[in-house]
């Protein structure tokens, strides 16, 4: 009979329920690109470090590499909204530091493209259109 596998580390590490996929599709789902960023089409990375509690919440960040314009602030709220697995710590308290990226850059402008032609109308309806003296238009959006 096998005597159990002790564990590798002392203190285990806290992980985002889902992986590192998940965590980047929460970050991209609640990020929001700050107005004043957009008036200004700035677009950069902020490198922000944070903590996490021994219950998984983060609690404090500091601002590594600063872009500005509102994207430190919505950096900052972003990465306070995540809740992290902690496993049990043999009855200690510990905090974790951790560092992440947020890029940010300017959504892309929706375009409209419209286009506009004369219908040439039947010769029933031109005797018609004579008379109201109107016209058609026909708006194709793509």
């Amino acid at each position: 009979m096998k005597a159990p596998r002790k564990e590798k580390h002392f203190i285990q590490k806290p992980s985002y329920p889902g992986g590192p996929k998940a965590l980047w599709t929460f970050i991209r789902k609640n990020l929001r690109y700050p107005k004043e960023a957009m008036e200004n089409n700035i677009s950069g990375i902020v490198r922000i470090r944070y903590t996490i509690m021994g219950n998984g919440e983060v609690t404090e960040t500091q601002i590594m590499h600063s872009l500005g314009h509102g994207c430190d602030e919505e950096a900052s709220r972003v990465v306070k909204l995540l809740r992290y697995n902690v496993p049990k710590q043999r009855k200690m308290k510990v905090k974790f530091h951790r560092s992440i990226n947020i890029k940010f850059k300017p959504p892309k402008k929706k375009s409209l493209n419209v286009t506009l032609s004369k219908s040439e109308p039947k010769a029933k309806e031109k005797k018609e259109e004579k008379e109201k003296g109107g016209y058609e238009y026909t708006i194709n959006l793509k």
